[in-house]
This record gives C-alpha cells, sequence and structure tokens, in this order.
C-alpha cells in the first residue's frame, strides 16, 4: 500500500491578478512562500520517501520547501504541469471572454467542449494528468510519495480517483493554495482518504474558483 499525497502549489501572482496561467510560469506570491512553509510544517511528521514536482517554478519551489524538511531532493515530472491555455496563458479571464467570444463562460460551464487556441484540449490533458499519476504510482509501489502540482491537475484526479470522470470536473471544488489530498493506492486502484485539507492554513488559505491557476 502507497500513499500519495497531492499539494497544490502556494499563493501564485497569476493568482492575485484572476489570470489563465498553465505553462506559464508564475511565481509565489509572498503569501504564498507563507503557505509552502505552513504545509512543510504540517507535513513534517509525515512519512515521506519521494517529492516529485511540476517544473513550473510556482509548484517547484513549494516543493523544495516541502523537501527541506524531509532531507529530501525534489525530482520533476512534465507530466506534473498544470494544462496548457495556449493563446490564453496571461490573460484575465473577463479580456478571453471579450477576446474569444465568451470562451471563458464557456470553459466554466462545458470544458469538455472547449479548446483554448494553441493548447491542450480538456481531454488530452486529463489524460496526461490520470496516465502520470499511474506511471508515478506503479513505479513507487510500497512508497509515500508527495506530488506538487496544480489546481485543475488535483480537480482532474479527483475526478478520476472518485469515479467520476471529466465531464464532471467542474463539479468539484478547487483545492486550496498549498493544501493537501491524500490517496492510496494498492497496486491496482486508488482510494480517496482526504480531500483538500487546508486546515492548518488558518487565516492564510485562500482559493480560486474561477480558472485552473
Amino acid at each position: 500500500m502507497s500513499k500519495i499525497y497531492i499539494v497544490r502549489h502556494g499563493q501564485s501572482d497569476a493568482n492575485t491578478h484572476d489570470l489563465f496561467c498553465g505553462f506559464l510560469d508564475a511565481h509565489l506570491t509572498e503569501l504564498g512562500k507563507k503557505q509552502a512553509k505552513m504545509t512543510a510544517n504540517y507535513m513534517k511528521n509525515f512519512k515521506i520517501d519521494r517529492i516529485i514536482a511540476s517544473p513550473l517554478s510556482r509548484a517547484h519551489n513549494t516543493a523544495l520547501t516541502i523537501a527541506a524538511e524531509h532531507s529530501l531532493a525534489v525530482d520533476t515530472n512534465d507530466g506534473l504541469k498544470e494544462i496548457n491555455f495556449g493563446e490564453w496563458e496571461g490573460i484575465n479571464t473577463l479580456e478571453v471572454d471579450v477576446r474569444y467570444n465568451g470562451a471563458f463562460t464557456k470553459w466554466r460551464t462545458n470544458p469538455l467542449e472547449t479548446v483554448c487556441p494553441g493548447g491542450e484540449s480538456f481531454v488530452e490533458f486529463y489524460e496526461r494528468a490520470v496516465n502520470t499519476l499511474l506511471e508515478i504510482a506503479k513505479a513507487n509501489a510500497g512508497r509515500d510519495v508527495c506530488l506538487v502540482s496544480h489546481g485543475a491537475w488535483t480537480k482532474a484526479i479527483l475526478c478520476y480517483v472518485k469515479g467520476k470522470g471529466p465531464e464532471n470536473f467542474q463539479n468539484i471544488e478547487y483545492p486550496a493554495n498549498a493544501s493537501v489530498t491524500t490517496i492510496e493506492f494498492d497496486g491496482n486502484s486508488f482510494a480517496l482518504i482526504e480531500e483538500g485539507h487546508w486546515q492548518h492554513l488558518e487565516d492564510d488559505a485562500t482559493w480560486v474558483s474561477g480558472n485552473a491557476k
């Protein structure tokens, strides 16, 4: 049996400006750095054998903060990156609606039918996220692993683990920045143990409900 901890990165500067930020390399805010430290402290007594992060700095730097409490290195995996928003990257959500004929509204209501120009379709992204989780879980059987990733990535995995499928993506809440979702892998299937634990962040918890960050 393996435990897999999925941590969303701390608050980024894109979060504070409500920008589409998938492959765009946004950085942690000062609050985001504080959130990462609070999560690292919360997890310091967890048994963690390996830490793997998205290479994007907001996730990687969150992972480094957690790793320091466990004297572990941080490996990176491109499969943990956020959805690629293509031409929408770095644009305010309202501006996307104006420039792309209501595309943000469509994304919120039916992401499966919405494709970001030059980016990934939601189905491509969902399959990438699930395949990455499966590959990491099978390669680390019997080990407890911490994955540091992103909001939509975590939601995609929650869809999969709950057996709801990608069509239920918008029915799952975005996890808080620097929250911890815990799942177990028995070698064949996954079980959700805890979704989006954020209480250790107390009054410093932040959420994003509009789009992936």
